[in-house]
């Protein structure tokens, strides 16, 4: 049987998923809030990170070493940066950009730049095609990842203008460089619950929240 590993950082982007699947386990011997189930003859493992690249890379780990997972889904909601998305809409991120990883004042980098040459860490292709295959409705986008809410125009400029970042949410990295460090392929499904202004967060949270539902039980049917 297949085990999956399933991250959220918020229990409010877990409320619909778990309403989804019916029956939920949770498993009393972990350090985290974890839950077991079974869909589709696999077998998941869903944990609650809280909120942050620190709090993700650590629950990546935990899922990969206490309970052998072979494949990482996170999903959750983010903010929007690309005028060609909307709130609401959902995406599946084809990179991600540790914006906040910065050794400039000592080697001959760019702020950003964490792995190689690049701003951008790709996400696996395989699952990247394998879900656009399942809901030609979804987008790939890249993500900006980093230990900061962004809700004010500058930020959002900044992160438009220099990295091209289409999203920006804040465990993405934690979680993608975790999985690349262990041999382990991640799968990251974000929804778009604001405009980076700090306004709109509040009101289409829960909203977002239940977009990508379906999109992940596809993906887990299908896998």
């Amino acid at each position: 049987m297949k085990k999956i590993g399933m991250i959220v950082a918020m229990a409010k982007e877990l409320k619909d998923y778990f309403e989804k699947l019916g029956s939920v386990k949770s498993l009393e011997d972990s350090v985290y809030d974890v839950w077991q189930a079974n869909a589709y003859g696999k077998e998941l493992y869903i944990i609650k990170s809280g909120v942050g690249e620190i709090s993700a890379a650590g629950a990546t780990q935990y899922l990969i070493t206490k309970y052998g997972v072979e494949v990482i889904i996170n999903f959750g909601i983010c903010g929007k940066i690309s005028d060609s998305l909307k709130l609401l809409d959902t995406v599946v991120l084809s990179s991600v950009v540790y914006y906040q990883f910065d050794c400039s004042d000592i080697d001959d980098v760019l702020p950003g730049v964490y792995m190689g040459n690049s701003y951008y860490i790709d996400t696996d292709k395989d699952l990247v095609n394998k879900l656009l295959s399942l809901d030609q409705s979804l987008k790939t986008a890249v993500c900006a990842s980093g230990d900061k809410f962004i809700g004010n125009k500058e930020d959002k400029d900044y992160l438009l203008n220099t990295f091209k970042a289409d999203v920006c949410e804040m465990e993405s990295a934690g979680i993608l460089i975790t999985c690349l460090r262990n041999g382990i392929k991640c799968l990251l499904i974000k929804s778009v619950s604001d405009d980076c202004d700090g306004m709109d967060f509040r009101t289409y949270c829960a909203l977002a929240a239940q977009k990508y539902v379906e999109i992940v039980d596809k993906f887990v049917r299908e896998y």
